[in-house]
């Protein structure tokens, strides 16, 4: 199991000195560079030591997938340079979280909002293709957003999106968030193209000894899942490295430990 970390580009040089296999970071920050700027980013990712291979944070704020602000168009504008410059980073997987952008307001039609939705998924998971890369949806808590909560949801999601370039992440924080179980992992583990993860309580660094995250892997290990694993969660302001590197020991000896 290729084990990576997930955050800003200035901390890509140390993941990769630390042993991490990739690095993921924000689309939508990817996406708001200036042409200088990128090429820069460019540059230093190449230089790096370690492949970019995943992005999230897709969507920026002015870019709603669902309510009454919705402007497909500008989303697939938005898509199309973001995912251009992804795959010049070399980047193979690209997430659709962005919790607040695709939540409903209370008074919208939950259908129009799951239709709405889809529509984003299906020109997601298209231009991606284009791109040489795949989409994923990742279901996340509740206290995030009000569309796809569940694992279960985003399987049954990514069925009814019927479309080749959009498959699902499991993201084990935020099924533990809302004490998901791992049935719904099992069940649409088929699906299943990237993974997350973080300490169950407070999103934070794994700790070696820990063993809250040993349904998940065992989950992982049921479904005969082969794709990737990123940390993406919070890490502390001071001993940011320390806490990344005893992640890194920590997941890893799951991985071992379910022959992953």
């Amino acid at each position: 199991m290729k084990i990576g970390y997930s955050g800003g580009l200035r901390w890509i040089e140390t993941a990769a000195k630390l042993g991490y296999d990739y690095f993921e970071t924000g689309v939508a920050d990817i996406a708001a560079l200036s042409d200088e700027a990128f090429a820069e980013a460019k540059a230093n990712v190449a230089a790096a030591g370690i492949p970019l291979l995943a992005g999230n944070a897709t969507f920026p704020k002015a870019t709603p997938l669902a309510g009454p602000e919705v402007d497909i168009g500008a989303t697939e504008r938005h898509l199309r340079h973001a995912f251009r410059r992804m795959a010049e980073l070399g980047c193979r997987i690209v997430v659709m979280g962005s919790g607040k952008r695709r939540e409903y307001p209370e008074d919208f039609p939950r259908e129009t909002a799951m239709r709405q939705l889809a529509l984003a998924a299906t020109l997601m998971g298209e231009i991606a293709a284009e791109n040489g890369m795949v989409a994923v949806m990742e279901p996340l808590c509740r206290k995030e957003t009000n569309l796809i909560n569940t694992v279960a949801e985003g399987g049954e999601f990514v069925e009814q999106v019927a479309c080749p370039g959009f498959l699902l992440l499991a993201d084990y924080y935020h099924m533990a968030a809302d004490s998901e179980g791992v049935e719904g992992l099992k069940t649409y583990g088929k699906l299943l193209r990237h993974a997350h993860i973080a300490e169950p309580e407070g999103r934070g660094p794994v700790p070696t000894g820990s063993d809250a995250c040993d349904p998940f892997f065992a989950a992982l290990k049921e479904i005969g899942y082969t794709g990737m694993l990123s940390f993406e969660g919070i890490m502390p302001k001071e001993g940011t490295e320390e806490a990344m590197a005893e992640t890194l020991v920590s997941l890893r000896r799951f991985a071992e430990k379910y022959g992953l």
